[in-house]
């Protein structure tokens, strides 16, 4: 399945097209979340999970691409849902062009994600896939009245 044009934000997919918006129901997509990243390999940046992994040059220019991005989402409550595997910093992998295999520069590209949300003015909370559903089903209720 071709998830490339899926919703990057929370969702109800269509019974016959998972990875569309379609009416209300039980399951919710709570999709890992995409940005453009550059890897030194590439000849242009690609569509990639957001992976607090990845070296700290190639997060913080991702970061600035996601910055841009989030200016232009409409809801009030957004979900970012981001993902990394633990060889990605476990130092003990070796060197990658892509990962960092580091724990301190995986704390750090947080941290400059945090900022970043700071900076634009938006309170924010690391939670659980879980609490972030329940927030998000609350938040739409909200809206729908």
């Amino acid at each position: 399945m071709n998830w490339d044009t899926a919703p990057n934000q929370p969702y109800f997919p269509a019974s016959q097209a998972l990875c569309r918006p379609g009416p209300e129901r039980p399951l919710l997509e709570l999709p890992m979340n995409t940005w453009r990243l550059k890897a030194p390999h590439d000849t242009a940046p690609r569509l990639r999970y957001m992976n607090p992994a990845v070296h700290s040059d190639l997060f913080a220019n991702a970061l600035k691409n996601w910055e841009n991005e989030c200016t232009r989402l409409p809801a009030e409550l957004l979900i970012w849902v981001m993902i990394f595997h633990p060889d990605e910093v476990l130092a003990t992998q070796g060197k990658d062009g892509l990962y960092s295999r580091s724990t301190r520069v995986l704390c750090a590209n947080l941290a400059a994600m945090a900022e970043s949300l700071r900076s634009m003015g938006h309170d924010f909370e690391w939670v659980t896939i879980s609490d972030a559903s329940e927030r998000w089903r609350k938040y739409q209720q909200q809206l729908t009245g």
